[in-house]
């Protein structure tokens, strides 16, 4: 709500300053009014802070955001890549801006270059080719994506981070014509206009909440406690059914955290002054009992206490309420007798993991993700958090500078003197455009993609989905009202719901900064850990029949992350049979065995050789999927050649690895295939068009070999 005139003065003197701006901010608002009338998709309203003060001055972008508010447009989640700048965007890039990447052998030329005085108006490279096209382009800046890193410089030489410029330029030509005039100069080894990265929440007004109420359901004295159903869901809450969590409170009579574990926020600027936070903020100690003004501790960032502002540029942190939000769920410092609980909050005694704020959005745009990914990596943190990303129509529509942090990150972080952990893990939020569509960087398979789920253990309605998805967590469901969305922190000492996969991640790495807790040591590696993360699931399929496949192996459940390994192997199969065989494929089953341990095993190894002895055998590896003891598995193996004999084995093996004995052996040999034929020559249907486009036929179809037989048919005109 916009308070007094005094503001709207300044809203007003700014646009009269920025004149394009103010032109494309008038047709921004007049095309949205005009689509207003004919959209049916309901936007969220704007949250209410909870116990937040309210006289709080509003800065110009949160004016410019009630305009949109009042249109019924949320502001928040298309927040711009880069300086504030509301020219018209081209295609969804940030405008006038590119990046490249230079050839090796030609990026310590270019760097010197650069550090000379323009000549002309245009500064040079030293590299005729791209001068010429940064002339023709009317460039005006270039600078390194990555600055120098000091002592982590060598590491970004080695992955190739050094060779990353990004590039200002002022044209009339459209961004992707600039893109591939670059992209095809030799010097060049890639070229790419920069995406607009979106937060992936949606938000609703909450009330506010009794500061007299008291957590009963478990023995912290966190205010709140009760409310966040997400971690321990009772059933209370109208239409949940009991069990929707993350099943928390169990896996915290395993741990609760470890003041060594960092987890880099990459979001909005996290309140260091919130007094759920501050406890479990990570701390930079060169910097803070440094010299102001200077990087005490060469990593090429002056006074970067508890991370760094990206957005901006500037290590002054800038609290935002989403990134509170998340690193609330993260680490809000539990049993405090104040507020919230984090997943790996610790126990009120300083055993909290800690949180890095890696600001990327800001009250004035948005950027240098890539930098922030990279930076947390360097800077000591094992789980680099994120709840952003952009949906793209095309697996070539992607930042690869991102990508390149996201694999900077998976293997250089841990790489430290008494780091609890080797390498990173990255995880991401899938995205809130509840569809089957490509939402990086969260596409991308080197990172942990993470869906929603509400309080009955479907898909939340905003949730996208597909392949894709790693791993299922809750994310809220503001359709079932306030207390079904995500509590949290918000800034301000406030505390307050939102819902969204921005909401389910954090849950993720949080459970992640747990298991490194129990688990950290100088030999544990990511690969561990992304194995009991992936591992520690349930059943989500089984609530989401229309989505199956679509939202992950499973939906995380805390506890059983922190299961300890019994050392002690599935059961043998010993049913193992053919139940089909052609030319050029067999059929197998089985049944699912008992595993002492953990029920039943996680997955399954199928061998087949043309020789008893399984010398030069192939495998094919098959997942249990949550089948009980007692189920059949039912497995084709393809690939196979005409009459040949084969044999086939099966073993079976829990989600620690441990390998039972392998099953009976069974012989098959496959044989001539089948030989289809229909009781009619020509398959003929009658579709009446202005009745509809189906129509109904009969005929027969018959096998006349000894093959299994497996058609599909086409239609023609």
């Amino acid at each position: 709500m916009l308070k007094k005139n005094t503001d709207k003065d300044d809203l007003n003197q700014w646009l009269d300053s920025n004149k394009a701006q103010r032109k494309a901010l008038n047709t921004m608002l007049n095309s949205i009014e005009n689509e207003k009338e004919n959209t049916t998709i309901e936007q969220p309203d704007m949250y209410k802070n909870l116990n937040k003060n309210t006289n709080k001055n509003l800065n110009i972008m949160n004016i410019i955001s009630q305009f949109f508010k009042k249109l019924g447009v949320l502001i928040l989640p298309i927040l711009l890549a880069g300086s504030m700048n509301l020219h018209a965007q081209d295609n969804g890039f940030v405008p006038g801006k590119i990046r490249i990447k230079i050839e090796n052998e030609s990026v310590d030329l270019l760097a010197k270059s650069l550090s000379q005085t323009k000549t002309d108006g245009q500064f040079k490279t030293g590299l005729n080719s791209i001068d010429k096209l940064n002339k023709k382009f009317g460039a005006t800046k270039m600078k390194r994506v990555f600055p120098y890193a000091g002592k982590n410089e060598g590491k970004h030489i080695k992955h190739d981070l050094h060779l990353w410029y990004e590039i200002n330029v002022d044209s009339e030509e459209d961004l992707l014509t600039i893109v591939n005039n670059y992209k095809n100069n030799d010097e060049i080894i890639t070229s790419e206009p920069i995406l607009i990265k979106v937060l992936n929440y949606n938000v609703k007004e909450a009330p506010f909440i009794d500061s007299a109420k008291k957590g009963a359901a478990y023995s912290t004295d966190d205010v709140y406690i009760n409310d966040q159903w997400h971690y321990n869901n009772d059933g209370s809450i109208p239409n949940s059914i009991a069990g929707s969590d993350i099943n928390l409170f169990e896996a915290w009579e395993i741990t609760k955290g470890n003041p060594n574990v960092v987890v880099a926020i990459v979001d909005g600027g996290i309140d260091i002054n919130h007094v759920d936070l501050k406890a479990n903020l990570w701390v930079n100690e060169a910097e803070f009992n440094g010299e102001p003004g200077v990087d005490d501790d060469n990593n090429g960032y002056i006074d970067d206490i508890h991370g760094y502002n990206f957005a901006d540029h500037t290590n002054e942190i800038e609290p935002r309420d989403h990134g509170t939000h998340v690193a609330g769920t993260v680490a809000a410092v539990s049993n405090n007798g104040k507020g919230v609980a984090g997943v790996a909050g610790g126990s009120g005694n300083n055993d909290g993991v800690k949180i890095m704020s890696c600001q990327v959005f800001s009250a004035r745009g948005g950027g240098s993700f890539s930098e922030a990914i990279v930076y947390g990596a360097d800077n000591g943190a094992l789980i680099s958090q994120n709840s952003w990303g952009v949906t793209v129509e095309s697996e070539d529509d992607f930042d690869q500078v991102v990508l390149d942090a996201i694999d900077y990150f998976n293997e250089e972080a841990g790489n430290t003197k008494n780091s609890l952990m080797k390498g990173g893990i990255v995880v991401f939020a899938a995205g809130n455009e509840n569809a089957d569509e490509m939402h990086y960087p969260a596409y991308y398979e080197s990172t942990i993609a993470v869906s929603a789920m509400g309080i009955d253990f479907t898909k939340a309605s905003y949730s996208s989905y597909g392949d894709y998805v790693d791993i299922t967590a809750p994310g809220g469901e503001g359709d079932w009202g306030d207390k079904a969305m995500i509590l949290s922190t918000l800034v301000g000492n406030a505390y307050g719901y939102m819902n969204g996969t921005s909401m389910a991640t954090p849950h993720v790495a949080g459970i992640a900064a747990l298991v490194i807790s129990k688990f950290g040591s100088s030999s544990f590696t990511n690969t561990e850990l992304k194995q009991r993360l992936l591992s520690g699931t349930k059943n989500i399929d089984v609530y989401n029949p229309n989505y199956i496949g679509k939202m992950g192996i499973g939906f995380i459940d805390a506890a059983m992350t922190l299961a300890e390994d019994d050392k002690v192997a599935p059961s043998m199969i010993d049913d193992l049979a053919i139940i089909g065989t052609s030319q050029d494929f067999v059929i197998a089953s089985w049944s699912v065995p008992i595993d002492a341990g953990d029920g039943t095993p996680f997955k399954y190894i199928l061998k087949y050789a043309k020789d008893a002895s399984f010398e030069d055998a192939k495998s094919v590896e098959v997942d249990n999927n949550y089948k009980n003891s007692g189920d059949v598995i039912e497995q084709i193996v393809t690939g196979l050649e005409p009459i040949t004999t084969y044999y086939l084995t099966v073993e079976s093996i829990d989600r620690w690895g441990n390998v039972s004995i392998i099953s009976n052996i069974v012989e098959t040999t496959t044989n001539r295939g089948p030989d289809i034929s229909t009781d009619v020559s020509n398959i003929k249907i009658d579709i009446d068009i202005l009745e509809g486009t189906e129509g109904v036929g009969q005929f027969k179809i018959q096998n006349n070999d000894e093959g299994v037989l497996d058609w599909t048919a086409m239609t023609r005109e």
